[in-house]
């Protein structure tokens, strides 16, 4: 038991230490509005485009400021590299989580301790988003998720529709947990 309890402590206090390294740069965006948020691991092929339709469609939404945050897995050090290398025209910050606390679980959490420390609101995409066009976001996508949140509401999930055989954990385990939890 203790044993546990001490790498709890360790997560935790190497989770605390990468944010509060981050911080200063995130006092530049301050005043921000939105922030976009993707965590990753080796998705360089799907991420890329990705990065650059949400770049293109934020560029409608004038009189919001935004920020791109991607947080990867240690392993990933190729695709924050060609993050960097992109040239989007928002700003960004992306950087990677320490290998004893990485996955998409820890950089979720990032991601969301960053939005919670901007006060801002905050979309989370999957790396692998995908339209009829190939991979990345429309525009309506965007206004959908947007819209509420700028109302009376606090939280918008969206759904992003797979094929059941590549998807199945979802439709098996996590739809049934909402359902049970969120009546819907």
């Amino acid at each position: 038991m203790t044993h546990l309890l001490n790498n709890n402590i360790n997560v935790e206090a190497l989770f605390d230490e990468k944010i509060e390294e981050i911080a200063p740069s995130l006092s530049y965006f301050a005043d921000y509005d939105l922030i976009i948020g993707i965590p990753f691991s080796d998705e360089d092929d799907s991420l890329k485009p990705l990065l650059q339709s949400i770049d293109e469609v934020l560029q409608s939404w004038i009189g919001r400021r935004q920020l791109i945050v991607c947080v990867g897995s240690s392993s990933a050090r190729e695709t924050l590299e060609s993050i960097q290398e992109l040239g989007l025209q928002h700003p960004h910050i992306e950087f990677l989580l320490p290998e004893e606390i990485s996955g998409r679980g820890m950089s979720i959490r990032a991601i969301l301790e960053i939005g919670d420390r901007m006060e801002a609101d905050l979309l989370l995409f999957s790396p692998n988003m995908a339209t009829e066009k190939g991979i990345g976001i429309d525009d309506s996508w965007l206004e959908g998720l947007l819209t509420p949140i700028q109302g009376p509401y606090d939280l918008v999930l969206g759904s992003l529709r797979r094929y059941l055989g590549i998807d199945s954990i979802a439709h098996m385990m996590a739809a049934p947990f909402l359902e049970t939890f969120y009546g819907s």
